[in-house]
């Protein structure tokens, strides 16, 4: 019950679910750490740790194994939910991630900026491969 009530008094939660066996979901708060629960059970599976701030967002490949988060910290990062590490972490040092969307089979991702820009990635190699800048009317 206190891991229930962990999970309800989170900050701000960014949630992500999916039913397999067991009904799992990811969490992410203000303290810059992500969280991997096994809700039927109420219990915290893995506490990733890396980011320095906020984690605004985060995707999920619950067949790979796979997240993506973005932070106030101005990073991505992909992590392996199989051993609980980052796997690649991704910069961009123009603005905060504020939400990311993640096309799995491609591996590619494209980030949305504090300052309005958007970030494409190929999460492959890890590079910035086209970033687009609003302009003013």
């Amino acid at each position: 019950a206190a891991d229930a009530d962990a999970l309800r008094s989170a900050p701000q939660p960014q949630l992500q679910m999916l039913r397999l066996q067991r009904c799992y979901a990811i969490s992410a708060s203000a303290e810059g750490l992500i969280r991997l629960w096994d809700v039927s059970r109420a219990q915290c599976l893995e506490t990733l740790t890396g980011h320095t701030k906020r984690v605004q967002c985060v995707s999920v490949d619950w067949a790979s194994r796979r997240a993506l988060s973005g932070s106030s910290d101005g990073t991505l990062k992909l992590w392996d939910l199989d051993t609980a590490t980052c796997a690649e972490t991704l910069r961009d040092y123009t603005g905060d991630f504020n939400c990311v969307g993640v096309d799995w089979g491609a591996r590619k991702a494209l980030g949305g900026l504090s300052n309005g820009a958007l970030a494409m990635w190929d999460l492959s190699t890890g590079a910035c491969v086209q970033a687009l800048h609003g302009g003013h009317h």
